[in-house]
């Protein structure tokens, strides 16, 4: 989702945005690319650097994941209520804060 709100970026931007190292980028960009989601172009101000764009199929990807998280969190809002959905999102986000 980071390329598709930053459009375009960078490997070093995708990394950060991710909490990765570059070679971890890297290798998602690779599986991204041969899956036809991403285009990587030298950047047309610093060549040196690649910038990061969604293809058609990356935008259609990303609709279908949107869609599947979404019925995800409708399942835990069934299951848990609106109280309970509340109190996992508070834990999980204090397990991505460490």
């Amino acid at each position: 989702m980071t390329i598709a709100q930053e459009e375009p970026c960078s490997q070093t931007q995708l990394a950060s945005a991710l909490g990765v190292s570059s070679p971890a980028a890297l290798s998602l960009l690779d599986d991204l690319e041969a899956l036809g989601c991403v285009s990587r172009a030298r950047n047309a101000e610093d060549r040196r650097l690649l910038s990061l764009t969604l293809t058609e199929e990356g935008r259609s990807c990303l609709v279908r994941a949107r869609q599947a998280i979404a019925g995800v969190q409708a399942r835990i809002v069934a299951q848990l209520g609106p109280a309970g959905d509340a109190d996992l999102r508070a834990m999980l986000s204090q397990l991505l804060s460490r």
